[in-house]
């Protein structure tokens, strides 16, 4: 909810702002069982970001690896 909030105040700043998944990443956190490395979350987030555009991507959720958005 605070990305969708946030989005809308910024909206007349022209700033947008998303929420990105990076996936289960193979990090301290995620551990060696995880289903994807750095290089490929992080290329999938870049990937997401470049894609948003205008008020279409702005306030949403995003799978970082698969680009879909994900409902709140």
């Amino acid at each position: 909810m605070i990305t969708t909030k946030m989005s809308l105040d910024l909206k007349n700043e022209g700033i947008l702002a998303t929420a990105i998944h990076p996936g289960w990443v193979k990090t301290d956190m995620g551990g060696p069982t995880a289903s994807i490395d750095t290089v490929k979350s992080v290329t999938g987030c870049m990937s997401v970001m470049e894609k948003l555009h205008g008020e279409e991507g702005t306030g949403k959720f995003y799978h970082g690896v698969t680009g879909d958005t994900i409902g709140w």
